[in-house]
């Protein structure tokens, strides 16, 4: 090979790899928007298998079981992950997690309306005071308001609900 011939080889080694910078630049245009639709449907799985996993720790195995049972489309049984099961969920739950998904269902509530949606789900004695640091702990999470003597519990606003 001569020095004219690696000078011409070279050449047209610019030109190739220029036509597949190209080439890639404009797949990667294309793609763009999806990728960046797959990172925040990625993101939103992620909140939402976390949300569920506290759901079924709020219900716990009993009311778990008895919603499963209830739902006919099945979604519960093909899409909602039970590993770790619906006990050791129950036992791992975080008093201001529960509160949090009570909430998430009625808007607001006093401490006295917790407390009986936690009998009925079969969750321990709950105490007006360790509710009362739960909110306090979390403060940046729940808004109290006050009428009367009564305290009213609500979820401060968040950017994702849907």
């Amino acid at each position: 090979m001569t020095t004219y011939d690696a000078f011409e080889a070279l050449s047209h080694r610019l030109i190739h790899e220029g036509t597949k910078i190209r080439d890639v630049r404009l797949e990667i245009t294309k793609l763009r928007s999806a990728y960046n639709q797959y990172i925040d449907l990625s993101r939103d799985l992620g909140r939402r298998l976390e949300r569920t996993r506290r759901i079924v720790a709020l219900l716990g195995p009993n009311a778990f079981l008895q919603v499963m049972k209830a739902d006919e489309t099945n979604v519960i049984g093909e899409y909602i992950e039970t590993t770790p099961s619906p006990r050791q969920l129950r036992d791992d739950l975080v008093l201001w997690q529960a509160i949090e998904q009570y909430l998430h269902c009625v808007q607001e509530a006093t401490i006295e309306d917790i407390q009986a949606f936690f009998v009925l789900l079969d969750i321990k004695k709950v105490s007006r005071q360790a509710i009362e640091s739960a909110l306090k702990a979390h403060s940046k999470l729940f808004r109290v308001r006050k009428s009367g003597k009564e305290k009213y519990i609500s979820l401060r606003d968040s950017e994702e609900e849907s």
